[in-house]
């Protein structure tokens, strides 16, 4: 099984990106067109009532392998969601649908399509990639979290006595310490919206690449240290990986 990634969906404005977002991972995956917006559709179609019911709600996207068989499983989940099971029926869309309740008291529905290539084998590229696009947040989202996290973790690493980037899931620097533009004689402005990629090279970029592409398939990543010259200095950084709902959300640098 290849876990994709889970996606909230808060709100209708919000529904009409996400259903693209199935619609590309259900095309990628060896779909028709015609079929892969009859599986997006019926989805959002599902999810579209479950939030009109005023219900928060969940999906998750894995391809699932079984005997001589791929498939695309999706999951929907929240309190309750016994109500769509007339947009949501096996044998139309989707090969089998199934009800269940966990130990938390949610119900999750659990859709599943066959792929049209029985010996589907995704790289680890593709799954990356995959991933990436189905849970990249949207603006509205993107924003949201921003304003309510910038300014805690800009108080979070301004008092730490060592260098800090964070790095948001597109691998774009959103916050530094003066520690940190201190040691690489760089002011705040011109590290923010570079890269991380922008301050490795060679041996150390393609580590930190496949360090990054790692965290993103694997929920849950330890931190990885690396030693290596900085700013004309032997320094150690420390990669911590960050999670939000069991999605990658970025990455903190420690430099030391």
């Amino acid at each position: 099984m290849i876990r994709l990634g889970t996606i909230a969906i808060k709100d209708e404005r919000a529904l009409a990106q996400k259903r693209n977002r199935l619609l590309v991972l259900a095309q990628a995956l060896g779909f028709s067109p015609v079929t892969s917006t009859r599986l997006a559709t019926a989805v959002a179609e599902a999810a579209g009532r479950i939030i009109r019911e005023g219900q928060p709600l969940h999906l998750t996207a894995k391809i699932e392998r079984r005997a001589r068989t791929s498939s695309l499983a999706l999951e929907l989940a929240a309190k309750q969601v016994g109500s769509v099971r007339s947009v949501l029926q096996p044998g139309q869309v989707f090969d089998r649908v199934d009800i269940s309740r966990r130990g938390d008291g949610s119900e999750h529905l659990r859709a599943v399509k066959q792929l049209p290539d029985p010996e589907f084998s995704p790289s680890a590229a593709f799954i990356d990639s995959a991933a990436e696009q189905f849970t990249q947040p949207t603006l509205e989202e993107a924003v949201e979290a921003a304003q309510k996290e910038s300014t805690k973790l800009r108080a979070m690493i301004a008092v730490m006595e060592e260098g800090v980037v964070f790095a948001d899931a597109g691998n774009v620097i959103v916050e530094v310490n003066e520690y940190f533009c201190s040691f690489v004689g760089k002011a705040r402005q011109e590290i923010l919206g570079k890269r991380i990629e922008d301050f490795h090279s060679g041996e150390i970029l393609e580590r930190v690449r496949r360090l990054i592409a790692s965290c993103r398939r694997k929920p849950g990543s330890k931190p990885i240290t690396i030693q290596r010259a900085l700013g004309g200095a032997e320094v150690v950084l420390r990669f911590q990986p960050i999670y939000r709902e069991n999605r990658y959300d970025g990455i903190l640098m420690n430099v030391s």
